[in-house]
């Protein structure tokens, strides 16, 4: 992974379990740390879009 490289995933419950899988942590954000990445960020709840992008502007301006 290069320098840099930092996965945002914000669509909604992208870091929230299946009820049907409640003994595991398997979800999108975990995905992305079996792929490699070792930090994710992702959302636990619902997120509305205008959230999303102030999270995201944050990022990038950081």
């Amino acid at each position: 992974m290069a320098d840099g490289e930092l996965p945002v995933i914000l669509t909604c419950d992208s870091a929230g379990r299946a009820p049907s899988v409640t003994h595991e942590a398997l979800h999108v954000a975990s995905a992305a740390q079996q792929a490699g990445y070792p930090e994710v960020i992702a959302a636990t709840m619902p997120l509305r879009d205008q959230s999303a992008d102030s999270v995201v502007t944050a990022l990038i301006k950081n």
